[in-house]
């Protein structure tokens, strides 16, 4: 009765576990990849608002997703999860140009040689 009124979950306890092990991993993996990628991008005076803009607006579609997806999975059930697929995949062709672009550096603020 605990874990379910705690967790919300009446299930084994190691596969909790296991899925608070493994989804945290999976959810912070291509972080450092859309920050490199923004702050690449970005002019250089607007670096840092590029950083915190992709941040609010990644957690605020997180934030709506989740709360979609609980109420679809209300009515729907667990196939309701697959309607998710299509926005990691739809991320990934809208970036494919940058794949093939190339990067010119940044110039340093100091003067100094430019940086990659």
């Amino acid at each position: 009765m605990f874990r379910a009124a705690v967790f919300g979950y009446v299930g084994h306890m190691w596969k909790l576990y296991a899925f608070w092990a493994v989804v945290p991993t999976l959810v912070i993996v291509d972080s450092p990849q859309f920050s490199d990628l923004a702050a690449r991008y970005a002019p250089a005076e607007l670096t840092g608002t590029g950083l915190t803009a992709m941040n609010a607006l990644g957690f605020a579609v997180s934030v709506i997703s989740i709360v979609i997806l609980q109420s679809l999975i209300v009515t729907v059930g667990v196939a309701a999860v697959w309607l998710l697929l299509p926005g990691p995949i739809l991320g990934l062709v809208a970036m494919r140009p940058l794949l093939f672009r190339r990067r010119e550096p940044k110039p340093d603020p100091d003067g100094r040689a430019p940086r990659d």
